[in-house]
């Protein structure tokens, strides 16, 4: 992301998360719960340019961990946010605040 190269953010968290945070510019889909049941199908109605890396975030990383395993199956070259929108949300807090000073 900070090498300028296009990526897809794609959040996937319920819906009623979303509506409390999110990263600017991402796609939504609400496949959380099928996650968690390791429910293979969770993406069969995605339809991103594979050429283009996915970047999954969820709250805390650990869904998007297996969002990112399940997209790589299916073809995409994808990543999981580290921390998910947690940690984002601390860098962005404290680049804010940096910058600031």
């Amino acid at each position: 992301m900070e090498s300028g190269k296009k990526v897809s953010i794609l959040d996937i968290r319920p819906a009623s998360q979303r509506s409390e945070s999110l990263i600017s510019g991402s796609i939504h889909i609400d496949v959380y719960n099928k996650l968690k049941q390791n429910d293979s199908s969770a993406f069969d109605n995605l339809h991103l340019d594979k050429s283009v890396p996915v970047v999954t975030f969820c709250g805390g990383g650990k869904a998007s961990m297996i969002a990112a395993e399940m997209l790589s199956l299916k073809g995409y070259d994808a990543f999981s946010l580290e921390g998910g929108l947690n940690e984002w949300n601390k860098f962005n807090a404290f680049e804010t605040k940096f910058a600031a000073v």
